[in-house]
């Protein structure tokens, strides 16, 4: 056993975590047989000279004893002692930073190896000499010789280190035996199968939080075990004793309602949720179903570990996207039917993305007005999606960046253009903004009335565009810094303002996660916390934890419709409904776009707000520009557009505020010669577009126009004419022949109604925008040979084909 006395807790050093385990840990107690009190001694004149070891290019945690490599014997800044035989004893340490020198830096085990904090100090029980190392130590593995104590010391946050100027203190440690009780011990669960197999994790999950024992017979010595692990809750059979034979525990409850969730979000216009977890994937509730707390999730996604924070696109409920830990991001175009790798620009030449250059928490941020454009953080600065996670690119920050696994990128929910990007505010780190969409960054300035260190989440304001929020987790410090000019100064609303002991308004002093300010009403403001959600309805004079709500870490929201999705690090998915809607500003939406018979590319676009432009992008490159545009329903004719599959779309401006449509694909066709008569026999498909159809031969010679038999579910087939008709009057009839074996409507329906179900309609267009029947559609009730065919399923033959004559002019006037 020990104890720790004259710890001095300055601003140089910082034990915390003490365990058994030396990587996860920070005190390793090694061999009881080298145990005496030790003491380790800091300040002016204390020093000594230590083994140096190095260990491979690359190591962080894990790295085995015989792989760490004697280098030198070298000064240290401290000296350690045996003080129950005052002699003075050999150390060896970890030389992580490669620089020739014991150094201590803040916490930090997930950036580049060379910056992680892990010069770890070995107290060694062999007497010093001061000129000549030990022949023991100073061989690969020494640092394990006669080993008493290892350490594992950081620098408080904020901290800095400077050798020549440490302050007088000590860490003692006080060795004592302990009467030991005999005992015994058996195994519950053994989920890798690394001892007995028994209970493994097909019958429970691994990583376990905490244990309880229920007692159930005082007289018969009965009890049995809840645990709770990432994979839910556990409850082994009732037992003298529970739990040790095999398929003993039962899982109780949803898994989804008890798991940690890091991030939420919902479908657009459906009660639809997706939600990346810890240790267990991401995972989505199914399509048409309203979840709720009994609804079971599921995945296509191909992803493993972890899952962290996911996007539902806004504008387009097929596209999503989530990720596992280091940057594995994954995106679905389709609903989540079918996923795809989203890293190209982030990967290695491993094929996944570097984890020394990206944040373990995998962070995703985008803006309901942009959401095609995704942002994400490494230690190399911002990356930038412009096409949702199809590709990235780098925008290189490197003054004060402070990379850590907590760095997070948040775009202003009130303009698109506005980025927020960084891991803390101190002397070596600084939070940066962007005006730009991301395309450059500026450091913001720091806050100068208290220690802060690392944050834990930035976010932003609904509708103030030069309103952000930094959250931090440091004891006795300030929780929640806001700034209203863009970063040019900070003010704490969570009543620390310097490093006190308690808030003045009533902010616990605890870890937080994550802020949202209400769309419905901005005074409003959730803080997600340790603890549960702390809320301020002034605007952050005062703040009080939500009762109503469970005591368990909150770590995101998003906002979807008239709900504020909540993603809880224990208790699952939750949502809070709100008298608004989430989005501040109507997106601009294509409703239409086509080809004109002019071979003009017409758009039909539709605003729901006063802009104070709008810019028509075509193929990524901005067309045409409408100034001052008020809502309404325009027509755009250009007739410069490129030819082909093209994609279109919409990004309109309030201020220097964008607002995106969704991204239209069409295309755009190469159409022939005005005729005033046109004859075509199917001989080639030249003079058509076809999509679903195809041109073949049927019966013995003739060729015809034929969709897929048989035709597909939930799907058009489309052939357009690329022959632009001016109609006459000497010949204004519309000839045609076809066979159309296609399943009737209901009993007494019409075309235009649902119940009609499948039809065949042959359609004109004078803009390619409005498609007019130029006569109503039909099934295989339209002629009684069809209808008996459909009835018993036969194929069609020449002798069904049924002739159509239709005078254009009902629908179109000559010329």
């Amino acid at each position: 056993s020990y104890t720790m006395e004259e710890f001095n807790t300055s601003s140089f050093i910082n034990l915390v975590n003490f365990g058994a385990d030396a990587y996860q840990g920070k005190l390793d107690l090694g061999s009881s047989a080298n145990k005496t009190n030790v003491e380790i001694r800091f300040g002016p004149g204390k020093s000594q000279k230590a083994h140096r070891f190095m260990v491979p290019t690359g190591s962080t945690s894990g790295v085995p004893d015989a792989n760490y490599t004697f280098q030198d014997y070298v000064p240290i800044p401290f000296e350690v002692w045996d003080i129950t035989t005052n002699r003075q004893l050999m150390v060896s340490f970890r030389d992580q930073d490669t620089n020739g020198q014991f150094n201590l830096y803040e916490s930090n085990t997930t950036g580049a190896p060379t910056e992680q904090s892990r010069e770890y100090i070995f107290v060694n029980n062999v007497d010093y000499d001061a000129t000549t190392p030990s022949t023991a130590i100073a061989t690969n593995g020494g640092h394990m010789f006669q080993l008493m104590y290892n350490i594992w010391p950081t620098l408080t946050a904020g901290g800095t280190w400077n050798a020549d100027a440490l302050p007088v203190s000590a860490l003692r440690f006080l060795y004592s035996e302990v009467v030991k009780i005999p005992s015994t011990s058996a195994s519950l669960a053994d989920p890798y199968n690394e001892y007995d197999g028994k209970n493994n994790r097909n019958f429970v999950h691994p990583d376990h939080h905490n244990i309880v024992v229920i007692k159930e017979s005082e007289t018969q010595k009965t009890f049995r075990f809840l645990i709770a692990n990432d994979g839910g809750l556990f409850l082994s059979q009732t037992s003298a004793t529970p739990g040790v034979t095999q398929g003993d525990w039962t899982m109780v409850g949803n898994g989804f309602n008890t798991s940690q969730f890091y991030g939420a979000d919902k479908r657009p216009g459906f009660d639809q949720y997706f939600g990346g977890m810890q240790d267990n994937s991401t995972y989505f509730s199914p399509e048409n179903v309203v979840a709720d707390a009994t609804t079971d999730y599921t995945t296509n996604i191909q992803l493993s570990g972890d899952g962290f924070e996911v996007v539902w696109n806004n504008l387009d409920g097929k596209k999503m996207i989530g990720g596992s830990q280091y940057n594995n991001f994954s995106r679905s175009l389709d609903g989540g039917r079918t996923w795809q790798k989203a890293t190209a620009g982030l990967t290695s030449v491993s094929g996944s993305p570097d984890p020394a250059k990206f944040p373990f928490l995998s962070k995703l941020a985008n803006s309901k007005q942009a959401p095609d454009i995704l942002f994400t953080v490494g230690s190399e600065g911002v990356w930038k999606s412009s096409d949702f996670g199809g590709s990235w690119t780098l925008t290189p920050i490197t003054e004060k960046w402070g990379f850590t696994t907590f760095a997070d990128a948040e775009v202003s929910r009130a303009n698109a253009n506005i980025v927020w990007a960084g891991s803390g505010i101190s002397s070596t780190r600084g939070l940066y903004v962007s005006k730009n969409g991301g395309a450059t960054y500026t450091i913001t300035n720091t806050y100068p009335n208290a220690i802060l260190g690392t944050t834990s989440k930035l976010a932003s304001h609904p509708s103030e565009e030069n309103t952000a929020y930094a959250l931090f987790s440091v004891a006795r410090s300030p929780k929640v810094l806001r700034t209203k000019d863009l970063g040019q100064t900070w003010e704490d609303i969570s009543g620390y303002v310097t490093n006190n002991a308690t808030s003045t308004k009533g902010f616990p002093d605890v870890a937080v996660y994550c802020l949202y300010v209400r769309p419905d009403n901005p005074d409003i403001i959730w803080v997600g916390t340790e603890i549960g959600i702390v809320e301020t309805l002034d605007g952050g004079n005062s703040w009080a934890l939500i009762n109503d709500f469970p005591n368990v870490s909150v770590w995101d929201f998003k906002g979807q419709d008239d709900q504020i999705i909540i993603a809880t690090h224990g208790r699952g998915i939750w949502t809070a409904k709100i008298e608004a809607t989430q989005a501040t500003v109507n997106n601009p939406v294509i409703s239409a776009i086509g080809t004109s018979p002019k071979s003009e590319l017409a758009l039909k676009i539709k605003l729901e707000e006063d802009f104070d432009s709008t810019h028509v992008w075509i193929n990524g490159v901005k067309s045409v520009k409408l100034s001052a545009v008020a809502q309404g329903e325009y027509v755009v004719k250009i007739s410069n557009a490129p030819k082909g599959t093209i994609s279109a779309k919409l990004i309109s401006y309030k201020g220097s505020s964008p607002i995106h449509s969704v991204t239209v694909v069409s295309e755009n066709l190469t159409l022939k010669s005005y005729q005033q008569q046109y004859f075509n026999y199917f001989i080639e498909d030249v003079d058509f577009s076809l999509n679903g159809f195809s041109i073949q031969t049927f019966g013995s010679s003739n060729t015809s126009l034929k969709s897929q038999s048989n035709y597909l579910v939930n799907t058009e087939s489309i052939a357009t004419l690329k022959q632009p008709i001016i109609l006459t009057a000497d010949y204004p009839f519309f000839f045609y022949r076809d066979i159309a074996i296609v399943e009737p409507g209901n009993t007494g329906s019409t075309f235009g109604q649902p119940a009609f179900k499948d039809f065949v309609v042959v359609e004109g267009s004078k803009d390619g925008l409005t498609w007019t029947p130029i006569e109503n559609g039909y099934d295989a009730s339209f002629n009684s040979s069809w209808l008996s065919a459909y009835m018993n399923t036969q194929p069609g033959n020449a002798a069904l084909f049924v002739d159509h004559n239709i005078n254009l002019t009902s629908k179109f006037a000559v010329g």
